[in-house]
């Protein structure tokens, strides 16, 4: 079992009752983060999402092809596509879900101290 330490980013890991029940400090390296870090880490996967919506509906023209229907500057803003503006597509899905199964491997390694980062975020991407 995991209990916060009040304030010092860390928790204490409470062994099963036996002949010690001495706490264990376990340190999670996510939880030092700053805030700048969490930004950067939100600001890529969200740059990566905006940039997915606006190059969804060109995703697979040619240039000439976009020129075209959008003019000489090219898409410069959001436009239909699969029926809806600024849809993301399967690129923004599979990032996200490579998140997810980084942090879980993160936590589950700092945690359980074993972990297999391809198995769990084998198992993110059937979610």
């Amino acid at each position: 079992m995991l209990t916060p330490l009040a304030g010092s980013g860390r928790c204490a890991a409470v062994p099963p009752a036996g002949p010690s029940n001495k706490e264990v400090e376990v340190r999670f390296s996510f939880s030092s983060a700053t805030g700048r870090m969490r930004d950067s880490f939100r600001g890529c996967l969200l740059g990566g999402a905006v940039g997915d919506a606006l190059g969804a509906p060109v995703e697979f023209m040619e240039r000439t092809e976009i020129l075209r229907h959008f003019g000489e500057s090219g898409i410069t803003e959001y436009a239909l596509a699969y029926g809806r503006l600024g849809a993301i597509t399967d690129d923004t899905q599979m990032t996200l879900f490579t998140a997810e199964g980084l942090l879980r491997a993160r936590v589950r390694g700092n945690t359980r101290g074993i972990c297999s980062p391809p198995g769990v975020i084998a198992f993110a991407y059937q979610r």
